[in-house]
């Protein structure tokens, strides 16, 4: 995790956002809806999504985590989240205005104001055994695509020349 510059707190101190990407395969009845850019739907069971906690919300999963098995996670733990409320931050990161209780209320802000949405967190063990081989296969291929990521291409064989051969360039 990378420090981001988030304005100053009441002391002059520059303050940080803090932030985890939680990676979830979306099960049956949810209704939370998934954004990428401008496309926004909910996601129908068994899609990959992820789940982005900063600040408060990111407090709530430290929370939930230590009350989950004493911290420790495994791969198809479900995670439940509901909004219930909003807030709007000004460019210090400070609330701004009350809570925001209706989606009507949440739509009216401009798009250029910091809004963070809140509500209950909580972790439970999988118990599905299909939902948790979907969780595992979802980590495996994920894990697969990391170590591709940064896998480093090596060139044509030729291009070893004389590193690998004798000076006529031919392998041993």
């Amino acid at each position: 995790m990378e420090p981001i510059p988030n304005g100053k707190d009441r002391q002059g101190n520059p303050k940080v956002k803090q932030e985890i990407v939680i990676h979830c395969v979306a099960m049956p009845g949810t209704s939370m809806e998934a954004k990428l850019g401008d496309e926004a739907a909910v996601p129908a069971a068994g899609d990959r999504v992820r789940v982005i906690l900063k600040a408060k919300g990111f407090g709530d999963w430290i929370e939930a985590r230590k009350a989950h098995r004493k911290g420790k996670l495994n791969v198809g733990d479900q995670l439940t989240l509901a909004t219930r409320w909003a807030q709007q931050y000004d460019q210090d990161g400070n609330p701004k205005g009350s809570k925001i209780k209706t989606q009507a209320e949440a739509d009216a802000v401009p798009r250029n104001v910091t809004i963070g949405f809140y509500g209950p967190i909580s972790l439970s063990e999988g118990t599905d055994v299909g939902w948790i081989e979907a969780a595992e296969q979802a980590y495996r291929d994920y894990q697969a695509s990391e170590r591709h990521q940064r896998a480093i291409p090596i060139g044509e064989m030729d291009d070893f020349g004389d590193e690998f051969g004798d000076d006529d360039g031919v392998p041993f």
